[in-house]
């Protein structure tokens, strides 16, 4: 049998001797050597030398493996040129493979992989060829919106619109922003996120990459874009977000309608920043009563509205008492009334109090995002780049479709998060006053106590849009 000489499937010399393969590997002083294709597969060491004088081909070694059969040769070059044809020309896989079967001959469809495994193949393809603005074309059927690379704001908002129905009837929405799931290399600074709330599920619909999060305007853009492109003519009755002003400036613009509320896990981890900036966490750490009275402060928000102020002046006066001998601890009082107790104060009672969301049965917070982010973290410290950023997100997105469609039964929560907003619900449940009724200090104080016993803040760093 004769030597043929030709070319791979991406381009590289070649030799054929006897249904063994040989590829090219360096050009020495007088010879060219190629070794055997298998040599990774089978630590095959055989090898081929062309002699560059003569062009005289000789073979060194015995090979470790069997000779390919021709039929398994044509369906490897056939599989790779369908990948070709998906990664280069960004054609769809399904098409691609209905349109090579038929050329192919029976022999050679033997030796194919399953369908289901060529898809897969074809797919992971797909998700690596890239349109001119870098996004891959597999999933331009998720793209919003996009500002383009001219503008120095760019902006792309992908959302999965199988899942817009579901949202439009949600009465609770989620909206959450992370720095740590985008870098210099993807070209972005922010990754934003809207979730949608049923069956006790936060569901991730909306994803939008941002380069600039400085600027209101970007905000107030992103959000009417949504508000448009999706045709939502009211927003839901409740939104839970982080504490940034401008995304929440920006949202009240475009559904006045919505209450907008701050996460009350948020709450608790911007409380854990003041007492470190205050020198105070030490003593948060080592003096359980004051950890105590921290925690107190924390579950204000589960008091009526109209009650917190008095409670907050109430702790001041006879819980904290022992403590305001340290200047520290009244600073630390004093920033807390000035950002959240005072009638001018940054974020409002309305914003962060959630005593009315619990008696609805709603989420205090946006917990739910932060699972989301860490994965989409996880795998971004192994691969920063944008494509494997798109390849996640929308894997994940394809995971919560799925759990949507499925009966209500089948995708409950843990016990865990059943239990403890039934007996939040029902301790507020049983503080309500009835006509007449005056509220005592005891009473007040008591239900701060057995507020902060069932939901004390979790000391852990802040997962947010300030991470």
């Amino acid at each position: 049998m004769s030597v043929q000489k030709g070319l791979t499937t991406k381009g590289k010399e070649m030799y054929l001797y006897e249904g063994f393969e040989y590829i090219y590997h360096y050009t020495g002083k007088a010879a060219t050597k190629y070794v055997c294709r298998e040599l990774r597969k089978f630590k095959c060491n055989a090898y081929l030398i062309v002699n560059r004088k003569n062009g005289m081909v000789t073979i060194h070694r015995r090979h470790m493996h069997n000779p390919k059969l021709q039929e398994l040769r044509e369906a490897e070059q056939a599989v790779e040129k369908m990948k070709r044809a998906v990664e280069v020309r960004g054609e769809n896989p399904k098409s691609v493979v209905e349109n090579f079967q038929p050329n192919l001959s029976t022999k050679v469809l033997q030796e194919m992989p399953s369908i289901s495994a060529l898809h897969r193949r074809l797919s992971r393809a797909n998700s690596r060829h890239c349109n001119e603005d870098g996004v891959p074309v597999g999933m331009l059927q998720y793209l919003l919106y996009d500002s383009g690379t001219s503008t120095d704001d760019r902006m792309m908002i992908f959302c999965k619109t199988e899942m817009v129905r579901e949202f439009e009837k949600s009465d609770l929405w989620f909206c959450d922003g992370t720095f740590r799931v985008a870098s210099q290399k993807m070209g972005f600074k922010k990754l934003y996120t809207v979730h949608f709330f049923k069956n006790n599920f936060a569901f991730a619909i909306i994803f939008a990459l941002m380069q600039t999060t400085s600027k209101k305007v970007i905000y107030e853009k992103f959000f009417e874009i949504i508000k448009n492109k999706l045709n939502l003519s009211f927003g839901p009755k409740m939104m839970i977000c982080d504490f940034d002003h401008r995304a929440i400036i920006a949202f009240k613009s475009k559904f006045p309608a919505t209450r907008v509320a701050g996460s009350h896990f948020l709450l608790g981890q911007n409380i854990i920043k003041s007492l470190k900036s205050f020198s105070l966490y030490k003593l948060y750490e080592e003096d359980a009563a004051f950890k105590f009275l921290i925690q107190k402060l924390y579950c204000l928000s589960l008091l009526p509205p109209r009650e917190v102020r008095t409670a907050f002046y109430l702790l001041c006066e006879i819980e904290f008492t022992e403590y305001q001998e340290l200047p520290a601890v009244d600073k630390f009082l004093k920033c807390f009334r000035r950002y959240y107790i005072s009638s001018r104060a940054v974020y409002p009672i309305s914003f962060w109090n959630h005593n009315q969301t619990v008696l609805d049965g709603y989420p205090k917070t946006n917990n739910f995002l932060n699972g989301l982010h860490n994965i989409l973290h996880n795998n971004f410290q192994i691969d920063p780049t944008l494509p494997n950023f798109f390849k996640t997100a929308f894997k994940q997105m394809d995971l919560q479709y799925e759990k949507l469609v499925k009966p209500p039964e089948s995708c409950y929560p843990s016990n865990k998060y059943i239990q403890l907003p039934e007996k939040l619900k029902e301790l507020l449940e049983n503080y309500v006053l009835t006509d007449g009724q005056q509220r005592s200090t005891d009473d007040i104080i008591t239900f701060l106590g057995t507020a902060a016993l069932l939901t004390p803040i979790k000391d852990v760093s802040p997962i947010s849009a300030s991470d």
